[in-house]
């Protein structure tokens, strides 16, 4: 009898993974070819760029002008990198500060007599309820700082030949007639102070217009709009 029982029980050949379901289970195979394509697309080719470069400036003997190249480049990258997301992160912060709760934005004008609920906007007569992206502002804030700190890092890394030209500048002896300035500051330090700008300029208003969706999205900042008035 206890025979026939165990015949009955169904025979399962692969063990069942409890808590995940079959479609979030990934291959490990499928994880190696998505790294293997990363490191043909991306990292193999810079790999060759670099190592080529090595090579020629050391057939040539010039091994230290590679080296301070590529210092300046990963440390104008880095530090520019990092003040730029810092930077973005704390304009973030304080905008996501002044309303911490979703039901901020879930509140109408009491002036009209609403009730509170979900913003909704109207077509042709039909309030619809608008998506709630609070969640998803307050997850996304640090990604996007970041973001923007690699881009201006990537910025600050091309501009590598402008920081060596200002910094190892020597004066060139003779003044401007007009400002009295000597005529390696229009070489060397005014291409320095435009980059310079140009990356502010840049960071700022980035993260100006993020800080203004954060508001905007948060319900920290609303746009009043007055219905149109037919005078009788």
């Amino acid at each position: 009898m206890q025979q026939t029982e165990l015949l009955d029980e169904p025979i399962t050949t692969e063990p069942e993974v409890q808590g995940i379901p079959k479609w979030r289970r990934r291959p490990r195979w499928l994880l190696i070819i998505v790294a293997v394509a990363f490191i043909t697309i991306f990292a193999w080719p810079l790999w060759a760029v670099f190592y080529t470069d090595w090579l020629w400036f050391k057939d040539l003997g010039y091994q230290t002008v590679f080296s301070t190249m590529l210092v300046t480049k990963v440390t104008l990258g880095l530090t520019v990198g990092l003040l730029a997301a810092a930077f973005t992160w704390l304009n973030f912060g304080l905008a996501l500060r002044p309303s911490h709760e979703p039901a901020d934005i879930q509140e109408v004008s009491r002036e009209r007599g609403g009730e509170a609920g979900p913003r909704s906007f109207v077509i042709n007569g039909q309030r619809i309820p608008a998506p709630d992206l609070t969640r998803l502002v307050g997850w996304l804030a640090l990604p996007v700082a970041l973001a923007i700190g690699a881009y201006a890092g990537l910025l600050a890394w091309g501009a590598w030949d402008i920081w060596l030209r200002y910094r190892y500048q020597s004066p060139f002896g003779e003044a401007d007639p007009i400002f009295g300035r000597d005529i390696a500051f229009y070489f060397f330090t005014l291409p320095a102070l435009e980059a310079l700008a140009s990356l502010l300029f840049i960071v700022t208003v980035v993260s100006l217009i993020g800080t203004a969706a954060i508001y905007v999205v948060r319900g920290a900042a609303r746009v009043a709009m007055r219905e149109p008035m037919l005078g009788s």
